[in-house]
């Protein structure tokens, strides 16, 4: 850790649990065109198994806490969701597909 000012969290620091957290991305594909011009397309985006976005903060965090030394849990839903479409203008409809939305290398 070469922080000075986390040295002592980072010390104490012995485990993790993650609740549905998409670390490793979601199937969001579907949400693209949902949230497209709105304020949080950059997000949605940004939660894509393929993005740099991920990668890098997937990187930094492997790098700063050793598997071996640490224990990490995660917890997330595995049922399948329909998905939502855009239908028209301001109009969201539920899709017949339905898909699992967080990725199982989450």
């Amino acid at each position: 850790m070469s922080s000075p000012a986390h040295k002592d969290l980072y010390e104490s620091f012995i485990g993790a649990l993650f609740f549905g957290v998409p670390n490793r991305g979601l199937n969001d594909k579907f949400l693209h065109e949902i949230v497209r011009g709105q304020p949080n397309q950059y997000l949605i985006q940004s939660l894509d198994p393929e993005s740099s976005e991920l990668r890098r903060l997937h990187e930094g965090f492997t790098t700063i806490f050793d598997k071996t030394k640490y224990k990490f849990y995660s917890y997330y839903e595995t049922r399948v969701t329909a998905l939502s479409e855009v239908s028209g203008p301001l109009i969201y409809a539920v899709s017949s597909v339905c898909v699992g939305i967080v990725t199982l290398t989450s």
